[in-house]
């Protein structure tokens, strides 16, 4: 190995890196802005809903001050201490409804006795909620996993970038122990670009469910 390749390969995983970690960061940037719609558009749901049965005066943006996977444990909280509570306010609703159309269905598709259209309104609520809360579910894990991806990335790509510039600053010679760092590098060079790539994809593949 001579002088003319340690500086081309430390230079060119030096400038290879910090290209990926730019394109890269804004790729990342546009699903993340995305994510965050789709996680605020549920997350807003169910603090109307924690909100409305608490009968709390907080406003909702101060909700924002607590995690995603707070606001739907308090969510879940409530309906598991409540479900018979609002099974019965559900019921009485239901109830009037019936009474009001004079037995006639109360809402497109549903058919039957009076008893059968309780049941089927309710499994369709039970369903929308939660469907709602496992969508909300899909959308924290997903942004977890995004965070996930980013992190490792970001920590290979870096010590990438910074192995290679320190030992351009240190400069070339015939060592041991300089030809060791020369060989580390590249393969972690090497080991974060193929990770960044397929990091890149996976993030890619995860659509945010809105």
């Amino acid at each position: 190995m001579n002088s003319n390749v340690w500086f081309y390969t430390l230079s060119t995983i030096a400038q290879t890196c910090g290209t990926i970690l730019a394109l890269g960061g804004t790729f990342v940037i546009f699903r993340f802005d995305k994510l965050q719609t789709a996680l605020g558009n549920y997350r807003g749901r169910i603090v109307r809903i924690v909100q409305t049965w608490r009968g709390d005066s907080k406003k909702p943006d101060a909700f924002f001050d607590e995690s995603d996977r707070d606001v739907r444990d308090q969510y879940l909280t409530i309906v598991r201490d409540n479900e018979e509570q609002l099974d019965n306010l559900f019921n009485e609703h239901i109830d009037g409804l019936y009474e009001a159309f004079e037995g006639r269905p109360i809402k497109r598709g549903l058919q039957g006795s009076q008893q059968e259209i309780i049941n089927q309104v309710r499994a369709e609520r039970e369903r929308w909620c939660t469907r709602m809360v496992d969508l909300y579910s899909k959308n924290i894990e997903m942004k977890q996993t995004i965070h996930s991806y980013l992190k490792w990335a970001l920590i290979l790509l870096t010590l990438s970038i910074l192995f290679s510039v320190v030992l351009l600053s240190v400069g070339f010679d015939s060592s041991i122990i300089k030809v060791a760092a020369f060989l580390v590098t590249v393969i972690i060079s090497a080991i974060s670009i193929v990770y960044t790539a397929i990091a890149v994809w996976k993030i890619g593949s995860k659509n945010p469910i809105m």
